[in-house]
């Protein structure tokens, strides 16, 4: 197991490589940042490790039958077939609860061993919402067994533990927002501007991976790659407000003079690519995690705010203003107005209350009201003082 560096003049300059216990051959991985390169370096040498079953090729049969919940749950993570991200995520939730239980046969296991999981991942303060997610990825790799004929029945389909309630952090003021941005990186800047003005989702999945081609300046529209997630809309546009385009424009001279300064020192090979629009001298941004915790330090902000929450920002901000609820959702990426609905009541709350009040009045003009007759009415504009 080792990690390389290439040299600037490669796109992805960081390599990962190993070598296969079963092909006895080694093997490699490039990565454009070296965080996420130090990452999957770590995957591979817990798999070796623990679980070398990971690296197996395709087309080698595995010789052992599934037996264990361990084994069983792993074999569900392969054939899976995750993306690195979302593997090392689901190995992460499900490890707590194979220490406990993976060792015990699928025909031995019952509803009682996860009531004693769960009880011990409470007393280690955990809250419900995550406790449920980490039984959830074993009760998926059980049913998906049962599915495949590999076991008869999932001994705890019928297993369920209480759900938490969601915990809202609040979106960023905008006092808070001014004063990250007054001290905040150049790349950070850019983060907290699209993220607030388009509701992208902050990271590999989107908004670090927009690059300059995305951005069509002669119509103004900012082109999305969708995560993975949403497989309805692959790709979305979304129209570049014009307060935007002058600093989306200067972002771009930045970028090209600073590209332009590099080539003449170091070649065309050599100088970095200033392909994306969030980058870091040039090079992709893999991590913002100590960048972001600098600016909120640096800003005087000592409450907890997540990258993520300047997504939430956006639609409070948008909802709030009367913006149509499926064009949030949509807008943001979402496959339909669940999340919407599920987050932002408190939102659509007072927006409900501002549609009662537009309602045109009925004036009462004159009549015996006590018997309940009515000599005349008219109807007026609520929106327009009386």
């Amino acid at each position: 197991m080792a990690i390389k560096y290439l040299g600037d003049h490669k796109a992805s300059p960081w390599r990962v490589y190993w070598r296969n216990p079963f092909t006895k051959k080694i093997e490699t991985r490039h990565f454009s940042d070296k965080n996420e390169a130090e990452k999957h370096d770590s995957l591979v040498k817990h798999w070796l490790k623990h679980d070398p079953e990971q690296l197996r090729p395709e087309d080698d049969p595995a010789p052992a039958t599934v037996t264990t919940v361990y084994s069983l749950v792993m074999a569900h993570i392969k054939a899976k077939n995750f993306k690195p991200k979302s593997l090392r995520e689901t190995s992460y939730h499900v490890a707590p609860i194979l220490a406990k239980i993976g060792s015990i046969p699928i025909s031995d296991l019952k509803k009682s061993h996860m009531r004693e999981v769960v009880a011990a991942l409470r007393e280690s303060g955990l809250k419900a919402n995550t406790i449920n997610r980490k039984v959830a990825i074993v009760k998926a790799a059980l049913n998906w067994a049962e599915e495949m004929e590999m076991i008869e029945v999932n001994p705890i389909r019928a297993f369920s533990c209480q759900r938490g309630t969601d915990t809202q952090i609040q979106p960023p003021t905008t006092h808070e927002l001014e004063s990250m941005l007054s001290v905040a990186m150049p790349h950070i800047q850019r983060v907290i501007i699209l993220g607030l003005s388009f509701g992208i989702r902050i990271g590999q999945s989107e908004l670090f991976r927009i690059e300059w081609g995305n951005v069509d300046m002669n119509r103004w529209m900012l082109f999305v790659a969708s995560a993975d997630k949403n497989l309805r809309a692959q790709w979305r546009d979304l129209k570049i407000k014009e307060s935007l385009r002058g600093i989306i424009l200067r972002w771009k001279e930045d970028d090209d003079a600073a590209r332009a300064k590099a080539v003449k020192k170091h070649g065309e090979d050599g100088a970095p690519p200033y392909r994306h629009v969030i980058n870091w001298h040039g090079h992709p941004v893999g991590s913002i995690k100590r960048a972001w915790k600098e600016t909120l330090l640096d800003a005087g902000i000592s409450r907890r705010i997540r990258p993520y929450d300047l997504r939430h920002a956006h639609a409070t901000e948008a909802i709030a203003a009367g913006a149509d609820v499926k064009a949030v959702s949509e807008n943001m990426g979402h496959s339909d107005t669940t999340m919407i609905y599920r987050h932002y009541q408190h939102v659509l709350v007072k927006q409900r209350e501002s549609a009662l009040e537009v309602v045109p009045n009925l004036v009462i003009q004159s009549g015996n009201t006590e018997g309940h007759i009515l000599a005349g009415f008219c109807i007026t504009d609520a929106t327009k003082p009386q």
